[in-house]
């Protein structure tokens, strides 16, 4: 798969609900383009024994779907009447204000002393980029702010964030947004009172990591936007 220039193997070697998870934001509008290779059967393979099911239909090589509309799809190949692999596409999307934007609103200017501290408690944490940390981290702040700012205000600034990711990124790394969305939303629902404490708040957290709730990328350094959404077990 592709939304730029960069391919992604899948391989139905391995369980394909770990493999087969391509992350992509509505916001990007981009083609992501399904490509099957059968090694040394490449050249002689009858493309009219390769079906697709699910997101797109047909036969063929190659597909392609712009994705408008935000969940998940199911993506499904046979070849020759087998099953080759079954993936899955999580599709979300965001709007509203970059961060620059949100912080410049006098409406916001009283959240921005709470946003500092639990960023600050946040990264004294927890490090990383698209690892298990960084997971930790996403969830970690959301439930967080939502705590001192209430929801509204702590997915405004998360969204912002993830809307300044979006406009910032070259290659496209849309699926790093669609990883961050999903561990934000993971903290915002960890305690509803608003009383929990600090050391509450962390071990949820923690929780939600160990039993594979968290999500992060199979390659973390995603170069070209290509790492495959994977469990934070």
């Amino acid at each position: 798969m592709t939304g730029s220039d960069s391919w992604k193997d899948l391989d139905p070697r391995f369980d394909p609900n770990q493999v087969g998870r391509i992350g992509v934001m509505t916001n990007s509008n981009n083609e992501i383009r399904f490509r099957v290779f059968v090694n040394d059967l490449q050249d002689s393979i009858d493309v009219s024994q390769i079906e697709w099911s699910g997101v797109v239909s047909g036969s063929g090589l190659e597909k392609s779907h712009t994705f408008t509309s935000v969940g998940i799809f199911e993506l499904n190949i046979k070849v020759y009447g087998r099953d080759l692999l079954r993936g899955f596409v999580w599709v979300n999307e965001v709007s509203g204000p970059t961060e620059n934007e949100w912080a410049a609103n006098p409406l916001n200017w009283g959240y921005l002393p709470w946003v500092i501290q639990a960023s600050n408690i946040t990264e004294a944490q927890f490090s990383g980029h698209n690892d298990v940390g960084d997971a930790q981290k996403h969830a970690y702040l959301s439930a967080l702010l939502k705590r001192e700012i209430g929801l509204v205000g702590a997915r405004g600034i998360m969204e912002a964030h993830e809307m300044t990711t979006l406009s910032q990124s070259e290659p496209s790394r849309e699926n790093e947004s669609v990883m961050d969305l999903h561990n934000n939303e993971a903290g915002f629902g960890i305690d509803d009172t608003g009383t929990a404490s600090n050391e509450e708040l962390l071990d949820g957290v923690m929780g939600m990591a160990e039993i594979g709730y968290l999500l992060v990328l199979d390659d973390t350094e995603n170069d070209q936007g290509s790492g495959l959404l994977i469990n934070s077990q």
